[in-house]
């Protein structure tokens, strides 16, 4: 969800993620979830104290109530040695706002943040965040961003042989519709019967624990070569919350079946 990049010297022991667009959903025991758009997350982490400071923008839980930006400071984190690359790490049982007179009165809880730090080599410079935590102890809130970036293993195995590939340099771009809860996705360097492939109309799901893609009626796709005769089915995409998604569908071309998975490693805010 956030761009991040590292500071050069002297201040090279700070790493920054810089604030993309992003939306909560936010949920409440006995009542319906709902998508608050526009959210801002941005943070600093210094890697000398392992200490953060974390701002959150237009943060409201209803459409009725009056955005605010909480600020907080000193937060404590550690590295998340549970899944690949660098991952710095929030937990904390409640934070309070460090500009309270302006906070709303908001405490959060739970708290639950990481930040998926990309190699230097990596010209995204992030993978993005994953944030979820409670506010005032009532409402659940996980964060997404509204354009994600993710690339893994893509395996292609051609159904009447059994051949299969498998690469490394596939990339999937998606991007939410939280108003429509629709989502388009492209996917780019496929070692397969066609180079690339747009698949727009796709049916979106959301929950505190992830998101959830599928084919429905209007789902449309173009293929790369253009004029390629391509038709796609069973299309689904899962992410959760442990940081990986994976992606599945049928590609025919010229009457031929393919059978095209990715296993991704991510998380569920993304970001460029």
């Amino acid at each position: 969800m956030l761009a991040g990049c590292r500071g050069e010297d002297p201040l090279a022991k700070f790493v920054t993620a810089v604030d993309v667009r992003s939306f909560n959903y936010v949920s409440r025991q006995g009542r319906s979830a709902v998508v608050m758009p526009d959210v801002g997350y941005a943070a600093t982490f210094d890697d000398d104290i392992r200490t953060a400071s974390l701002t959150i923008s237009n943060l409201a839980m209803t459409s009725d109530e009056t955005p605010v930006t909480l600020m907080f400071d000193d937060v404590e984190w550690t590295y998340r040695l549970d899944v690949p690359g660098k991952a710095r790490m929030i937990k904390a049982d409640e934070l309070i706002p460090s500009n309270v007179e302006t906070s709303g009165g908001i405490t959060l809880k739970d708290v639950v943040i990481v930040y998926f730090e990309a190699s230097a080599a990596d010209e995204n410079h992030s993978h993005g965040f994953y944030i979820h935590y409670y506010v005032n102890g009532v409402y659940e809130v996980t964060a997404f961003p509204y354009d994600m970036q993710s690339a893994g293993a893509t395996r292609v195995r051609d159904e009447s042989t059994g051949v299969e590939t498998v690469d490394y340099d596939t990339e999937f771009a998606l991007t939410l519709d939280p108003e429509a809860m629709t989502a388009s996705m492209t996917v780019a360097g496929l070692d397969g019967p066609v180079e690339s492939l747009s698949v727009e109309g796709m049916g979106l799901t959301l929950s505190n624990t992830g998101f959830g893609l599928s084919q429905k009626e209007g789902t449309s796709w173009q293929a790369v070569p253009a004029g390629t005769d391509a038709e796609i089915s069973d299309i689904t995409v899962a992410a959760d919350e442990t940081g990986s998604m994976e992606v599945d569908f049928v590609l025919t071309v010229d009457g031929g079946d393919y059978r095209v998975t990715a296993f991704l490693y991510s998380n569920l805010n993304f970001s460029e």
